[in-house]
């Protein structure tokens, strides 16, 4: 351990164990957890000192995930990495680009150190399952970084309905069939006392200019 020491509490009721992946050059504490209801997954937090090189740190922690077994459904990583999400740079970028090898997503969108003279995001959380996730930023108000937080909701997120979209083809499109719908229905269209009935008359006019076939 080279920073100012990383600790994690969990819950009883999860079946958890400590995982043995981290290599000697990072701070990092990994645990294996699961329940009726949660999937394996696999947490890290992870510390990364101001003065730590980003390039070293980003190969030791690609290391280190490689490491991990493929019986892990979910993982989530977080803490202080001291890299900013806000104004990344060429560093940045690279540890970016590692985190998306491994389908890892961030999920704080806010930045987590203020000072008078800057705003930073540099207390990042990733998951590979952004989908069942709440996140977001708690000010701490007397110090100058603010608690993140990442809620794991306990079942899946209803995937939406289906919906009907509307196409229209105009590789027939007609210019002249269409200027002359327009000139003899603008009187029709202006008569239309509402909204969604002037909205689906133009509509018509357009279908009629794509080439479908034409009614009275």
């Amino acid at each position: 351990m080279h920073g100012c020491g990383i600790a994690i509490y969990i819950v009883g009721n999860l079946n958890s164990k400590r995982v043995d992946i981290t290599i000697d050059d990072i701070d990092a504490l990994w645990l294996s957890y699961r329940n009726r209801i949660v999937k394996k997954t696999l947490l890290g937090a992870i510390y990364r000192p101001p003065n730590r090189g980003p390039s070293t740190f980003t190969e030791n922690l690609e290391e280190t995930l490689n490491r991990r077994t493929n019986d892990h459904i979910e993982m989530m990583l977080h803490s202080e990495f001291n890299l900013d999400y806000i104004s990344p740079n060429t560093t940045t970028k690279r540890f970016q680009h590692t985190m998306n090898l491994f389908n890892l997503k961030q999920l704080i969108n806010q930045p987590t150190r203020i000072t008078q003279t800057s705003r930073t995001l540099i207390d990042l959380i990733f998951c590979t399952m952004p989908e069942l996730y709440v996140s977001g930023v708690l000010p701490m108000g007397f110090p100058d970084h603010s608690a993140m937080f990442g809620i794991r909701e306990s079942h899946r997120v209803p995937l939406p309905t289906n919906a009907n979209i509307d196409i229209i083809n105009y590789k027939h499109y007609n210019p002249a069939l269409f200027c002359d719908d327009l000139k003899i229905s603008l009187g029709i269209f202006w008569n239309l006392s509402k909204v969604p009935m002037r909205r689906g008359y133009i509509s018509k006019i357009f279908s009629y200019s794509s080439g479908q076939t034409r009614t009275n």
